[in-house]
C-alpha cells in the first residue's frame, strides 16, 4: 500500500497526530492518512502486513497541534486524496511564497489532487492560499477548485475567500487580480510539483492492489 511503498522508498515514520503518520524521506517530508488500517484491523482480521503496519503505528510518538504548525506551517504540501479510504501528502522543502503587500505575506499552502465517488470521470484540483498577517500569524486565505475531465481538460469550478482575505480586498492591501496574477506565475513551479507525485500514485497503488488481492 502507498505506507508500505514509501517505506521502502527510504522513508522513515516520525510521529502522528490523529490517523495521520508524518515520515521523513530525505530532505523532505511526508504524510499519510488512511482508514483502511481500521477497517481491515476490525473488520477484516488475516491480513498480516496491515496488522503488522497498523502495530507500528499504533507505537509512534504524538504530536501536538503546536509541534505540526512548527514543523509544516508554512510549508506547501501536494496532496492525494482518495475520499475517505487514503490520502498521502509530500512537504516542499522551502515556503512558496506568492506575494508581500501592507504587511500581509501570500503562500502557496497546499495543491490538492481528489478521486471522489462522487464525481467518477473527473477528478477535483484544490489550490490553497494561506496569508501571513503583520503579527505573523497564519490565516486560511483563499481556495482555487478545478475540475480535470477523462480526457485532460480543466474546468474551473468555484472560488473560496475567507472572512480575512474579503477584508483585505476591501482594505486595498491587495487585490484579487494580483493574487491571480501571482499564482499564475507560479504556473511551471505547481504543475512540477504535480508530476512530483506520479510516481508515488502509480506504485502506491500497485502495492494496495497487492496487499488486498494476496
Amino acid at each position: 500500500m502507498f505506507y508500505h511503498y514509501l517505506l521502502t522508498s527510504g522513508c522513515t515514520p516520525i510521529g502522528k497526530f490523529s490517523e495521520i503518520v508524518y515520515m521523513r524521506c530525505g530532505n523532505r517530508s511526508a504524510y499519510f492518512r488512511s482508514f483502511i488500517f481500521y477497517d481491515y484491523y476490525y473488520y477484516v482480521r488475516g491480513i498480516k502486513i496491515l496488522e503488522d503496519e497498523f502495530k507500528k503505528i499504533e507505537k509512534l510518538r504524538s504530536f501536538t497541534e503546536e509541534e505540526i504548525k512548527l514543523l509544516y506551517g508554512r510549508l506547501t504540501v501536494i496532496s492525494v486524496d482518495f475520499s475517505h479510504f487514503i490520502g498521502f501528502g509530500l512537504f516542499e522543502t522551502e515556503p512558496i511564497y506568492l506575494l508581500k503587500r501592507g504587511g500581509i505575506g501570500l503562500f502557496l499552502a497546499n495543491v490538492d489532487i481528489t478521486f471522489s465517488p462522487d464525481y467518477p470521470n473527473t477528478s477535483l484540483i484544490n489550490i490553497l492560499i494561506d496569508a501571513t498577517t503583520p503579527t505573523n500569524e497564519i490565516q486560511w486565505f483563499m481556495a482555487m477548485h478545478y475540475f480535470v475531465k477523462g480526457d485532460g481538460t480543466l474546468e474551473p469550478g468555484v472560488v473560496d475567500f475567507s472572512s480575512f482575505a474579503v477584508n483585505t480586498f476591501r482594505g486595498g492591501k491587495i487585490r484579487e487580480e494580483d493574487v491571480l496574477r501571482a499564482l499564475g506565475e507560479k504556473y511551471l513551479t505547481i504543475d512540477g510539483l504535480l508530476r512530483d507525485t506520479e510516481e508515488v500514485v502509480r506504485n502506491g497503488i500497485k502495492a494496495l492492489v497487492t496487499v488486498l488481492l494476496y
